[in-house]
């Protein structure tokens, strides 16, 4: 999307007459300079597409944003309290927000894989697929080790296509509180048709990646762990799902 200003590309086509832009047979009040600040934003990615859309269907662009955002935190913060989760939602740093990306996600300081899937396994159950995950160690490339973080991911139930093998996306642990809030909220579950590989985490005895499904018949939510160049043995398409973080 591009403003284009007439007074500016061609003198036949717009001129300024006092004080407003003249644009075919239309007199507008913003001058040329606006327009062109408001293209810079745009191709800079200080106007976000959704901020762009909310201003189209005269909606304050701007509000919306900060209301989403906060709307997100407070369900995340009756979550933790619900569960005696130390967080303070409202201190957690955001990363800065792209329109496609709509899902936030808050990682607790301290709180670990176990501690997830004994909270998931209330609601649903699960089941690792791994001979002893206690006793494995599964490093990721965010740490909540000595701050809460927090990260966007897009709001969907099936991943984007899994395209390289190198392509870092969410880890085992936000993926396992994407699930944990999307199920609170809706009573249904991502990940139906194909899995997600956790490309954020690796198993550190054979540096394997954790994928996460839904099976429906069984109702079940399984935790893999595959070589990635060895493809998945569970017979369904691979996903990813990328972050902001």
């Amino acid at each position: 999307m591009r403003l284009d200003c007439p007074a500016l590309c061609s003198t036949t086509r717009g001129n300024i007459m006092a004080g407003k832009v003249i644009i075919g047979t239309y007199a507008t009040d913003v001058t040329c300079g606006q327009q062109k600040e408001v293209n810079r934003q745009m191709e800079d990615g200080s106007f976000t597409f959704r901020q762009v859309q909310d201003f189209l269907d005269r909606k304050n662009p701007f509000v919306s944003i900060s209301a989403d955002l906060r709307d997100q935190q407070k369900r995340w913060q009756v979550l933790f309290d619900g569960e005696d989760i130390a967080c303070d939602v409202y201190g957690v740093s955001i990363p800065k927000k792209d329109s496609a990306y709509g899902r936030l996600i808050i990682v607790p300081k301290g709180l670990v894989i176990g501690d997830m899937i004994d909270i998931l396994n209330i609601p649903v159950a699960v089941k690792v697929h791994t001979d002893d995950l206690e006793e494995e160690v599964v490093t990721s490339l965010r740490t909540n080790d000595d701050k809460s973080y927090a990260v966007w991911v897009k709001e969907q139930v099936e991943a984007d296509d899994f395209i390289a093998e190198n392509e870092t996306g969410i880890d085992l642990l936000e993926m396992l509180l994407y699930f944990w809030v999307y199920h609170t909220e809706t009573d249904k579950h991502l990940d139906v048709d194909r899995l997600t590989y956790c490309t954020g985490s690796m198993l550190e005895s054979d540096r394997s990646v954790p994928s996460v499904y839904w099976e429906p018949d069984k109702k079940l939510l399984n935790i893999f762990f595959h070589e990635i160049s060895s493809g998945n043995d569970v017979g369904r398409p691979t996903g990813l799902r990328r972050v902001i973080a």
